[in-house]
């Protein structure tokens, strides 16, 4: 069996990897968590944020090279109806070539039992199917990690969702296994001059009220912030939690100037998150220093320009345009 998954590890470094060339200076929408809920039935409420996104940026800054998304599309991955009114309700996002990442809502198989040979219905075993994540493929044509290279500007897109397979057998530890490898051969023979990174869960992330919320994902933060790290990677984006924040440059798990911002944007039309004004909240550094600059729950999408010498970030409020956060990052 093993072979097969070196196979599908050969196919998913070699498709999946884009190369696309835009003007000098390539800006972005950075937008996640668009799935359902009260105020966002069929997803009306993230096409608006969409189209108000894409209005602002292009009159702003031109031609769009892409939207980057943090996952969390849909409310139920099983649900191919809830895929088909994402698309729908989403026809101006996908004029324009999008960089996804899978979410856990996204996420078709988290309960998959069928381990390893095909059952008496024909259903793919476990390992197969994590990697064809069917509507999530259907709708972006891509696996659950991939690379793409847009002028100077790496983006590696990952799962955040192995950890949770049957830990009882184990199951998705050869996948988490061959994506953790996959990641760390892609950073050493990336040579473009910025490197990014997405995934759904945030590695550094503060709770809701009273430890309340997703907070941060632990096995993130341990298994693949210091690959990222070692190899150079400049910014983190992430969603699940339904609000805005920044951290502080981070290092070691410690503020350094010389470490990563990491980014939640998770205000795309899911019910957005009360912001805990608790410091016992926040997320800290392991010496116990609050590492959140900034966090805040509004409806927003991120605007994220790739210059030479620098990239540029602002958070920006849906509707108003406040601009909610604005930093940059230069070269270490």
């Amino acid at each position: 069996m093993l072979y097969r998954h070196i196979i599908i590890y050969i196919i998913t470094t070699a498709v999946f990897t884009a190369n696309l060339s835009f003007a000098a200076d390539s800006t972005f929408i950075v937008i996640g968590d668009s799935r359902s809920g009260d105020f966002n039935r069929n997803y009306f409420l993230t096409r608006e944020i969409i189209e108000d996104a894409v209005s602002y940026t292009s009159s702003k800054y031109g031609n769009l090279a892409g939207i980057i998304m943090t996952g969390d599309f849909v409310n139920s991955g099983e649900d191919e109806d809830e895929w088909n009114n994402w698309i729908t309700a989403n026809e101006k996002a996908l004029n324009y070539p999008v960089y996804p990442c899978i979410g856990n809502h996204d996420d078709e198989h988290l309960n998959c039992s069928n381990l390893y040979y095909p059952d008496n219905t024909g259903e793919l075993p476990c390992y197969l199917m994590q990697y064809y994540t069917t509507s999530y493929y259907k709708s972006f044509q891509v696996l659950e990690w991939y690379s793409a290279d847009i002028n100077n500007l790496h983006i590696i897109s990952i799962s955040s969702n192995f950890e949770v397979y049957n830990p009882g057998a184990q199951e998705g530890y050869i996948q988490e296994s061959i994506q953790w490898s996959w990641l760390r051969e892609d950073l050493m023979i990336n040579d473009n001059e910025w490197t990014i990174a997405i995934w759904h869960k945030p590695a550094f992330g503060s709770h809701t009220f009273f430890g309340k919320g997703h907070g941060s994902d632990m096995f993130m933060r341990d298994r693949y912030v210091s690959v990222l790290e070692q190899y150079g990677c400049d910014l983190v984006f992430s969603g699940h939690n339904h609000w805005y924040e920044r951290t502080s440059p981070i290092l070691n798990n410690e503020e350094n100037d010389n470490g990563i911002i990491h980014v939640t944007t998770g205000g795309g039309g899911a019910p957005l998150l009360p912001v805990s004004f608790f410091p016992f909240d926040k997320v800290h550094s392991g010496s116990g220093k609050i590492l959140s600059d900034v966090n805040t729950a509004r409806y927003h999408f991120c605007i994220l320009t790739v210059k030479d010498d620098l990239l540029k970030v602002q958070a920006v409020q849906y509707h108003t345009h406040e601009i909610l956060d604005e930093f940059e990052v230069t070269n270490r």
